[in-house]
């Protein structure tokens, strides 16, 4: 997300997570492939260096791991959900995926 790379992020995401983002565009207006991004991406540095990622708990199709730490000055702890599709461990953060 931080290097803006949407199809890279709609590739890691599931599904309905995916569907949400292409709603989300479509309402707004969608992405002008000709704005030139370079400037912003300069400016955009996220250091995920501080956080701790666990597993929960894991089945064969959904999993959950708790990421703690902190991300510059903002203190981080949540659970994300991961679920598999097509044989492939995507994130999912709709409650039904």
């Amino acid at each position: 997300m931080a290097e803006l790379d949407l199809t890279q992020v709609k590739n890691l995401t599931c599904r309905s997570d995916s569907e949400a983002i292409d709603n989300a565009l479509a309402a707004s207006g969608g992405l002008n492939p000709d704005v030139d991004l370079t400037g912003l991406q300069a400016q955009i540095h996220i250091d995920i260096s501080g956080l701790n990622f666990v597993e929960n708990n894991a089945g064969q199709d959904r999993a959950s791991v708790r990421v703690t730490g902190s991300v510059g000055d903002r203190q981080v702890a949540q659970d994300v959900t991961l679920i598999k599709e097509d044989g492939v461990w995507k994130v999912c953060t709709s409650s039904q995926p």
